[in-house]
């Protein structure tokens, strides 16, 4: 297995009144996808149980009953070893409900975790003591390490450990200050030699929105919800790209789902810290480094579609045979093993791979994924 590029195509097909051309493969006269590796659903049932692997009884998803495949999207996705720059609020209010305490154990976990060996670690803090000074927070207070195996990557952990265990909460919320200057670090980082293969997003942890800190500013933009969206939408849209995921600690925190759009990540990741903080604030961690590395999903918002019927399999590159995922349930039914899952099989709106899958096939063998849905029986 190698750690430089993996190039991987996924395919979303769907079953429109019309399907279009693709560059990745053509129509058929019947409707059915074929070329340039993919398949009726017949064929492909039937490479399964001839040729391909079959990973945790994957073969089940490849029968002969799924019928034909069909398709109008495709997209192409450079999927690369990942760094993550984790911004964290140490603000007087993160004193409160556990919140801190459950951030630093979750956060001890994650990154001792040899699941996620080879994952870019980062930190930085806000608000620090010049709490308006773009270029303090550009300065990280732990440059972005490598986790998991010995020597140099082990460190990483225990000095992220070390550095969670020195922090103690005061002041306000500088949130304009602190993602100007982490997002120029992690622009800096990604075009630094020997970085430019590798992908950075930022993960903003917080229990609330910018206040009334740093109005009045001579560097950089002052402090205030409307700026935060600006540095987020710029940092996405500009090369190097840089995507901000946002976890915000708290019951109510919806203003924090505008900052993670305009990131290009959708919705803020909440921890309830009324249940069980620690957990939640791990499992966020885990839904964001498998979200940015492509290992999760949307499944297509169309009538014509059986979503509860896919097809989940990758192609090596080295002409080995290709391999099929199965369906395990729940993200439960991964238990550390290979497959993937549907959020809602009732009304799935994404479909997601277990970490383990997730790991394979982003930090493995050059490929392609495919997923396949199969064309609902009229």
């Amino acid at each position: 297995m190698h750690t430089t590029e993996r190039i991987i195509v996924v395919v979303f097909v769907t079953c429109a009144a019309a399907c279009g051309s693709s560059p990745v493969g053509e129509e058929a006269a019947d409707g059915a996808w074929v070329g340039d590796g993919a398949a009726t659903g017949a064929d492909a049932a039937g490479r399964a149980a001839a040729d391909a692997s079959v990973i945790d009884g994957g073969g089940a998803q490849a029968d002969a009953g799924f019928g034909a495949v069909c398709g109008s999207e495709n997209r192409e996705v450079k999927l690369h070893p990942l760094d993550m720059m984790i911004v964290l609020d140490v603000s007087y209010s993160m004193d409160y409900d556990r919140k801190w305490v459950s951030v630093k154990s979750a956060l001890k976990s994650f990154v001792h975790d040899p699941q996620f060996a080879g994952l870019g670690v980062g930190l930085q803090y806000f608000p620090l003591r010049m709490q308006c000074s773009v270029g303090a927070y550009g300065t990280p207070a732990l440059p972005i390490g490598i986790l998991g195996g010995g020597g140099r990557q082990a460190e990483t952990a225990q000095a992220v450990a070390d550095s969670l265990d020195r922090q103690q909460m005061a002041g306000g919320t500088p949130t304009v200050q602190v993602l100007e200057g982490v997002t120029g670090y992690v622009k800096s980082w990604l075009g630094s030699p020997g970085n430019s293969d590798r992908r950075a997003v930022v993960v903003l942890a917080t229990d609330g929105v910018p206040d009334d800190t740093c109005l009045a500013v001579s560097d950089g933009l002052p402090n205030s919800l409307e700026n935060v969206l600006t540095v987020a939408s710029k940092a996405q849209l500009d090369e190097p790209t840089v995507k901000t995921f946002v976890i915000g600690v708290g019951k109510d925190l919806n203003a924090l789902d505008r900052i993670a759009a305009a990131g290009g990540t959708g919705h803020a990741i909440l921890v309830d810290t009324s249940g069980d903080p620690e957990a939640s604030f791990l499992a966020a961690l885990t839904q964001v480094r498998r979200s940015a590395l492509d290992c999760e999903f949307e499944v297509p918002a169309r009538d014509s579609i059986a979503k509860d019927r896919a097809l989940v399999r990758f192609v090596p590159d080295d002409g080995s045979g290709e391999v099929f995922f199965a369906n395990v349930g729940d993200e439960a039914g991964c238990n550390g093993g290979h497959g993937w899952y549907l959020d809602d099989p009732g009304n799935p709106r994404f479909l997601t791979l277990c970490d383990s899958t997730c790991t394979a096939v982003t930090q493995g063998d050059t490929g392609r994924l495919f997923v396949e849905f199969a064309c609902t029986v009229l």
